[in-house]
Formats: C-alpha cells, structure tokens, sequence
C-alpha cells in the first residue's frame, strides 16, 4: 500500500508498503487548488518502480483508489485526462485498476471522467446530496478495506460494493468504452 496526496503537486506520504509493516496512516488534509495531473503521474512513477523492483517475483495489478473532495482547476482537462490515459493504458503492462471517490465539492461528471481511460472504465461514485462529510470519507475507507480483506483472501477476485450514501456512476464490464 501507498499514500499519495494531491492538492496542487503530489506527494508520496507513505511509500510503497507491506501492511502489515505500516503503524499508521498519514493524516490527510484538504488544501489550496486541486490538480489531477499531478497525481496521476506520481502514481505512474510508484506503480513503475515497484514493477521493475518486484521482477521477476509473483506481481498483483495494484488498485488505485482516488479520492477527492473536489475538482481540477490547476490544469486543463486535456493535460490531466492525458495522464489519465498513461496510467490506464492496457499496452502498460502494470496498468491499475482505477476507483474513484468524490465527494464534497467533487463533481460526478469529472469523477466519471477521471474513471474512464481510453479502452477502460473503473469504478466511479460520488457522495449522495445531503451527506455529511466525515460519514461520507468513513465509508470510503471501510469500503477500501473491505475489499483489501476480500482481494487478499481471494487474488483471484476483485471486487467492491458501493458504500451507503454514494451513487454508483460506472463500474467496470459495463461502461468500457473499447
């Protein structure tokens, strides 16, 4: 597992890890303007490194779980979805499966943009109206380990349920655009 934050640059809080060596999670805070693009590519950089550093050992397609209080304003969408499509090319061997979570000032259509790729779409839900925010990011992690718990049970399967309070806008199998 790793962490990366994003507001207007990346940063890698928690490096590449085995759970069960990490203690804690970095605390997460919400600030300034928000980029994509430079998230995306700073999980390009992680996701290449442990690939060449794991070879020729058993490597699993990791999950990217992105989660956003809100939308790009730093670069155009052009630039980001860009980098979007670097991470999620199928030609990439180590490409990611991708889940996106907005909520807060987040925007459905940018969320279902940001989780669709050129020949992928990954899963995509925002908080429902109403929501408060500390329930709304509660459920995002509890969702997230979940499904670590039920991957790491069975490599074999993926999959993740919607958390309560979010509207699904695209799972994958059924809105793959290739």
């Amino acid at each position: 597992m790793a962490v990366v934050t994003f507001a207007e640059i990346a940063t890698e809080a928690l490096p590449l890890s085995n759970l069960d060596m990490v203690n804690s999670i970095p605390k997460l805070h919400a600030t300034g303007n928000t980029s994509y693009l430079q998230p995306l590519r700073k999980l390009r950089e992680v996701i290449a490194a442990d690939f060449q550093n794991r070879k020729p050992h058993k490597w699993y397609r990791p999950v990217v779980f992105f989660i956003t209080d809100g939308y790009p304003n730093v670069e155009s969408d052009a630039e980001w979805q860009a980098a979007r499509d670097d991470l999620l090319e199928p030609g990439w061997e180590p490409h990611p499966i991708f889940v996106a979570f907005g909520f807060g000032n987040a925007k459905a259509d940018v969320i279902r943009t940001l989780a669709s790729g050129q020949k992928y779409t990954g899963l995509a839900c925002i908080a429902a109206e109403g929501q408060q925010l500390g329930n709304q990011l509660k459920r995002i992690i509890e969702a997230i380990q979940k499904s670590m718990v039920t991957t790491a049970s069975h490599p074999d399967r993926y999959g993740m349920e919607v958390p309560e309070g979010f509207i699904l806008l695209s799972r994958p199998g059924e809105d793959n655009l290739g």
